[in-house]
């Protein structure tokens, strides 16, 4: 009886917009001096996540079977993130603006 938190858990579309979430988190405050916060989160939240799923999912028969259930759903989290992240870097940040407009007025023509 997994209660239909492990399905939930491991939702692509649910991960995909957590890792949506927490991309427009670290864009809007200021993490850089408190990212070993975001990081202990991370851990805590997958480590919870294999803990779970190892004590009530059926299916998870060994603890190395829910670590690789936790690992892939981290991995597709983390992935979904990390584009997030560079699409925005490299379409929208005002550094990207600011380094086309000093190069188009740089340019002879």
């Amino acid at each position: 009886m997994s209660y239909g938190i492990i399905e939930l858990a491991q939702s692509k579309t649910l991960i995909a917009i957590l890792a949506l979430l927490t991309h427009h988190a670290l864009h809007r405050n200021d993490w850089d001096n408190a990212f070993h916060i975001v990081i202990g989160f991370w851990a805590i939240a997958f480590g919870g996540i294999a803990a779970f799923e190892y004590v009530v999912d059926t299916r998870a028969d060994s603890l190395g079977v829910a670590i690789q259930h936790t690992a892939q759903t981290a991995l597709f989290y983390l992935a979904v993130l990390i584009v997030s992240i560079l699409l925005h870097r490299g379409l929208f940040h005002r550094l990207r603006k600011a380094s086309l407009k000093h190069t188009l007025a740089k340019s002879p023509c």
